[in-house]
């Protein structure tokens, strides 16, 4: 459009991409932080300042239409909105840096000024005549024009030193974007002072917003400390695989970063933790970070080839961490894994998961903790990796005769029949021809969330040699371990009556051992189990008992047909009389309430004379039977007649 002379073109593209943005910013529902909220609000008054802008140069081209009072009070409106617009996008500006909520003396002076001036400035432009003047020629408002331009220019200087003052707070993403968007506004604006008559000033303070909402609130960056998000470290670290290059990497966790503080004390953390990451970034421009959770950041290094630089990198990120946990009483420890990636992962999910797996090698004090890896550990981990890749797969096939899952057993003698009555049945892997044994695969089933599919694979397994054996050989029952995990899950006991109903054989012929730890877990949900399993006829052993602190007011409100005391609890017995004298008490109080007791771990005649003095009912160990493969155990019990 041009009439008069005057162009506004670019205003309603400018105006176009504020509604959208807008639109994108109620409807996306994005993280709502203090800088979204900033853009939400410029965003408003930007669509407000763009169209009065717009009506007043159409009512200069059309002769004031509606009247001078009515062209007056547009452009009054347009410079109180234009100021407010102008202070949000300073104020957005500053919130950039880690003191994000509170004005700075500075920043408040530096506003208080320019509103003053501002609003003589106003009043003298309007004053003087120079906002617009009328002529026969037509109404010129180049004056209005020149007055919003350099009020813009004002602003952006003013931006510029706050973003100088700043800089040693402001991560490189942050003061990368400020240092191309603020000279370019500058130079936009300052064609604008030349160009009155093509009207595209909008553009300056529409875009500038569209920015940081894409930067803050779209792209994975976080506000307070300028770092990209995990979803962006993948990416990274997929670039640099699929690249080939040599790279380090750092994780840090402050696990006091995730408790609620006060807003105070928010702030001084927030602090602490820009000051961490501005050290870092200061370290070498090949270094990035990324938070990827409250308290948990990842720092990668590019470093060519030179193994020394990913060395260095390595102790100086262990110097980083000590500083910062000595600034503040709020951040008192850290814990810290460092690798290269030694071509060994082949995917960013390998190499997160031996962050996670190296994680777990640390103590869990209050102390600060780092990890360098070795080759060692790199080797521990592949065997780690192997397993847990079996052990998913184990569980997404969900084959109930997986081979993959063996079965042993270890018969256990009872002291009154004077033979075998019952066994453990105790679940191993076989992988590449290898067996695997529970303190290796247990704890990573536990963590992959496959240690229920395991049990009721051996559960199936023990469940069809029960039937095979029933009605030929005198046996009890077969005892199965369950994992704390799965009796804290409400409905476990379905599967459980499942399978065993599946293989038609008598529940009793099955029994389920857990641990002291699964009775403090999750009580009322393993209560819950036990009385429905034990409703039908499937009795409970309680493993490990007197292992670690036992609480036996709950254990003796749980339906136990059988507790299994822990062999240290023996070998303290037989060396201190003091726990010979508790141990005696606590085989009184089990067996006065009709429940059975069991001694595991007896390995010589010494103990096995011992326990049988001390009225264990059953024994086991390797005194009497080995763990064997469950197609052996017949050898073990006696034949029927």
């Amino acid at each position: 459009m041009n009439f008069e002379g005057y162009s506004y073109s670019a205003e309603y593209a400018s105006l176009l991409l504020a509604i959208v943005i807008l639109v994108f910013m109620v409807y996306t529902k994005p993280r709502v932080t203090p800088i979204y909220s900033m853009v939400f609000y410029g965003m408003i008054l930007s669509v407000g300042v763009v169209v009065l802008q717009i009506n007043i140069v159409s009512m200069v081209i059309y002769n004031m239409p509606y009247g001078r009072g009515v062209f007056e009070t547009f452009i009054w409106a347009f410079l109180v909105l234009y100021f407010f617009l102008l202070m949000i996008i300073f104020r957005s500006v500053n919130m950039l840096s880690p003191i994000r909520k509170t004005r700075s003396l500075s920043e408040t002076k530096m506003m208080i000024v320019y509103a003053a001036v501002y609003l003589i400035g106003c009043i003298l432009t309007y004053k003087y005549g120079s906002m617009y003047i009328i002529t026969e020629e037509g109404i010129f408002i180049n004056g209005f024009i020149h007055y919003n331009v350099t009020c813009g220019m004002v602003c952006l200087i003013m931006c510029f030193i706050s973003v100088i003052m700043n800089r040693k707070v402001l991560s490189k993403v942050v003061f990368f974007y400020t240092l191309i968007i603020i000279p370019v506004d500058f130079i936009i604006l300052l064609a604008q002072l030349f160009h009155p008559f093509n009207i595209f000033a909008s553009i300056t303070y529409v875009t500038p917003l569209v920015v940081l909402y894409l930067i803050f609130n779209s792209n994975p960056f976080d506000e307070v400390t300028g770092c990209q998000n995990e979803y962006a470290l993948h990416t990274e670290l997929a670039r640099l695989i699929r690249r080939k290059r040599h790279f380090a990497i750092s994780y840090m966790d402050f696990p006091q970063m995730y408790k609620a503080y006060s807003e105070t004390e928010k702030v001084i953390i927030d602090t602490a933790t820009v000051s961490f990451c501005r050290q870092i970034e200061q370290m070498s421009y090949n270094i990035e970070i990324y938070r990827v959770r409250a308290g948990g950041f990842v720092c990668v290094y590019s470093y060519g080839k030179n193994e020394l630089l990913a060395q260095k990198f390595m102790d100086d990120m262990k110097d980083v961490m000590v500083r910062i946990t000595g600034m503040t009483k709020y951040i008192t420890y850290g814990k810290m894994v460092s690798c290269r990636n030694n071509w060994t992962f082949i995917n960013t999910n390998a190499l997160m998961n031996f962050v996670e797996y190296a994680s777990g090698m640390l103590h869990k004090n209050n102390e600060n903790e780092w990890i360098i890896a070795t080759d060692e550990m790199y080797e521990q981990y592949y065997s780690y990796a192997n397993i847990m890749q079996e052990v998913v797969d184990i569980r997404n096939n969900m084959d109930l005769d997986d081979e993959r899952v063996v079965c042993y057993t270890q018969p256990i003698y009872s002291v009154k029949d004077d033979r075998f009555k019952t066994a453990e049945a105790l679940m191993r892997l076989k992988l590449d021809g290898k067996i695997i044994y529970p303190d290796k695969f247990i704890p990573v089933a536990e963590r992959e969330n496959c240690i229920h599919s395991l049990t009721l694979i051996i559960l199936n397994k023990v469940c069809q040699k029960i039937k095979e054996f029933d009605g030929k050989y005198d046996f009890d029952a077969i005892t199965i371990n369950c994992s704390p995990y799965e009796l804290s899950d409400r409905s476990m006991h379905k599967d459980i009556l499942k399978i065993i109903e599946d293989n038609d054989i008598p529940k009793n012929k099955i029994r389920l051992e857990l641990t002291e730890s699964a009775m403090f877990d999750n009580y009322d949900n393993v209560r819950y189990n036990m009385d429905e399993l034990n409703k039908r006829g499937v009795l409970f052993y309680l493993d490990d008992f007197g292992s670690g602190y036992s609480n036996l007011e709950r254990i003796s409100s749980c339906d136990f047909y059988t507790i299994k005391f822990d062999k240290t609890i023996l070998y303290k017995a037989m060396e201190n009389k003091n726990s010979e004298a508790m141990m005696t008490v606590l085989i009184d109080v089990i067996k006065n309430q009709g429940v059975k007791a069991l001694i595991e771990g007896v390995e010589d005649d010494i103990q096995n004379d011992y326990c049988i003095k001390k009225g264990f009912e059953y024994i086991q160990g390797y005194k009497y039977a080995k763990p064997v493969p469950i197609e052996k155990l017949p050898e073990y019990f006696a034949k029927l007649k």
